[in-house]
């Protein structure tokens, strides 16, 4: 299974949104700089979560955007289920009926592992991947601040991949 790049933006904007301590809301141009996405893209995804009611939009010269909802309240699996318009993996009948249709296991086992793949998700909330000093201290800029004039901004990437690392390690423990 491959996220969506929209789905991608939409969780690293939300995971940024959870920062407390700002002082004023978070404005779509400095999204657009900090994940170095256009603006463009930006609008889309804010617009998208302020319609499922993620975010709370303010207009205006002072205006900008806030989370709605506690970061405890936003379940991964469910956030990441509605990004990615769900559906099966494959499908057996389009554009022809696949000959192996009718006893081919394959459909079964895709469809359970998409559920248990949501539902693996949603033991985290948006704030289990923010509670971690490191995390916080990137939200807030003070890493830009301690950073050398010419030292290479990390990828986005890289702050994804120890996420998940976070994530993972929080779910072992939870299951011990």
């Amino acid at each position: 299974m491959h996220l969506t790049r929209f789905t991608d933006l939409s969780l690293r904007v939300l995971i940024y949104l959870t920062h407390n301590e700002r002082k004023g809301l978070v404005t779509v141009t400095e999204l657009a700089e900090r994940f170095k996405w256009s603006r463009n893209h930006m609008v889309k995804v804010v617009h998208f979560m302020s319609t499922k009611n993620w975010v709370q939009t303010h207009r205006g010269r002072f205006g900008g955007l806030t989370l709605k909802m506690h970061p405890s309240e936003y379940k991964i699996g469910d956030i990441v289920q509605i990004l990615e318009e769900p559906g099966e993996l494959i499908d057996c009948f389009e554009p022809h009926e696949c000959a192996l249709a009718k006893c081919c296991k394959l459909r079964s086992l895709l469809n359970e592992a998409t559920r248990d793949f949501y539902s693996r998700l949603n033991t985290a909330a948006l704030e289990t991947l923010t509670n971690s000093d490191e995390i916080r201290e990137i939200i807030s800029g003070k890493d830009l601040l301690r950073a050398q004039p010419d030292a290479p901004t990390p990828p986005s990437s890289e702050l994804i991949r120890l996420m998940e690392a976070r994530v993972a390690r929080e779910l072992r423990k939870a299951r011990q």
